[in-house]
């Protein structure tokens, strides 16, 4: 389908109502430009991944800016998905990777964000959530440290030292789970 000459201003005006057809990736690159186009956008990501940790939600929205963004403004669009979802990266990130197959993306922060949260539960005795949140520390690369006793900042040592005999003990289960 050809576009009439007004087709480009309505869907540069208001990208997400527009389905008048596919728009061209130059149409998107002029778009992500002008901040409004480019929050707008991001919108819809970063809201699908915040309800489903996925882009399910979000149409075709990612297909279509994988053929227009350079480098760098894919890079942003990661960072800004990262910080508006508010989930873990492990959830959505192979999907961008897929999208975004030749774009280095920054280091997952994942380890930081699901330690930190493990490391509060220890200190104040917080167990609500707590056993979920170590199956998912389980499956990071930093498990294996933070499930050593030897380690003196280690999850299992914290516990240890606060005295969180219950915790310890799942703690502890979930070490053994690594070794087999």
């Amino acid at each position: 389908m050809t576009p009439d000459a007004g087709a480009k201003a309505r869907f540069l005006a208001d990208p997400l109502r527009f389905d008048e057809m596919v728009p061209p990736p130059e149409w998107i690159a002029e778009g992500w430009r002008d901040e409004c186009f480019r929050d707008a956008i991001v919108y819809v990501l970063a809201r699908s991944v915040s309800k489903v940790g996925t882009f399910g939600l979000a149409g075709n929205w990612l297909q279509l800016v994988a053929q227009a963004l350079s480098r760098p403004d894919a890079q942003d669009l990661y960072a800004r998905i990262r910080d508006e979802s508010e989930r873990l990266e492990m959830e959505w990130r192979p999907l961008f990777e897929t999208a975004f197959p030749d774009c280095p993306l920054p280091p997952s922060l994942d380890s930081d964000v699901v330690l930190a949260d493990l490391r509060a539960m220890v200190d104040e005795g917080a167990g609500l959530g707590f056993e979920p949140l170590l199956k998912t520390l389980l499956a990071l690369p930093v498990a294996e440290r933070e499930l050593d006793p030897s380690h003196p900042d280690s999850l299992i040592s914290r516990a240890k030292e606060k005295k969180r005999a219950v915790m310890l003990s799942i703690l502890e289960d979930a070490r053994r789970g690594l070794r087999k």
